[in-house]
């Protein structure tokens, strides 16, 4: 299973923000906002990317859906009165992450390449 920006948000802002007072809460969603901006202007920016450079939408995804997802953590805070953040009482957004069984990320087993003859995925010319 891959996760898509948002899973990984939402898995990710469950986590570190259990137990985290309001104030807390808060600085998470203005560095979200920082980063935001900040890729925004990379994605802007007239920089020639090598060949195997790093595609900086994903950085860009990544910060929005976190930005997203620490603004509702912010508001579930605010709506219920909570002084800390408990994902166990959040029934939407993070909440999800409770449900069915946990997520993991799947790999190949070692030695084996995805075309099933063992070895690396790599061609000849990679060496």
């Amino acid at each position: 299973m891959i996760w898509n920006p948002e899973d990984v948000a939402r898995d990710q802002v469950r986590r570190q923000a259990a137990g985290m007072t309001t104030q807390q809460v808060q600085r998470a969603v203005d560095t979200a906002v920082a980063r935001v901006r900040e890729t925004r202007e990379e994605l802007r920016s007239p920089v020639i990317r090598g060949e195997f450079a790093p595609d900086p939408q994903e950085p860009a995804d990544r910060w929005a859906a976190l930005l997203t997802e620490w603004r509702r953590a912010s508001a579930h805070l605010a709506a219920s009165g909570a002084g800390l953040y408990d994902g166990d009482q959040d029934e939407t957004g993070s909440g999800s992450g409770r449900t069915g069984a946990p997520r993991r990320w799947r790999t190949m087993p070692r030695g084996r390449s995805s075309s099933g003859r063992g070895g690396t995925s790599c061609t000849p010319k990679c060496g």
